[in-house]
């Protein structure tokens, strides 16, 4: 991904089809990040009954640590855990890394 410096964002979407979760039971998804292959974190969660998450400046339902939103230079990888409404719980597999850089 390339972003201008004051347009710092990434979208990440979980395709819950493809987990075999009906879009109408899945609750809520939360976000892990690894970043330049460092240890998982909590990243943040996606709006209620939505599976995307977009990361930017300022977005208040990420944690207090990554608000300042995608960093230039760092390589991420995501996962995300999807919260159904009968209380099961399920995990993605990583994403393929995702370099981030300044557009030319």
């Amino acid at each position: 991904d390339e972003d201008l410096p004051m347009d710092r964002e990434l979208m990440v979407v979980v395709d819950l089809s493809r987990l075999g979760i009906d879009a109408t039971v899945a609750s809520m998804v939360h976000w892990q990040v690894s970043v330049n292959d460092a240890p998982w974190d909590y990243l943040g969660q996606s709006e209620p009954m939505d599976n995307i998450l977009r990361w930017r400046t300022g977005a208040g339902n990420v944690v207090l640590n990554y608000r300042g939103g995608p960093q230039f230079g760092s390589t991420y990888r995501f996962r995300a855990v999807v919260f159904q409404t009968n209380g099961d719980k399920k995990f993605t597999v990583p994403s393929a890394p995702v370099a981030f850089k300044l557009a030319r």
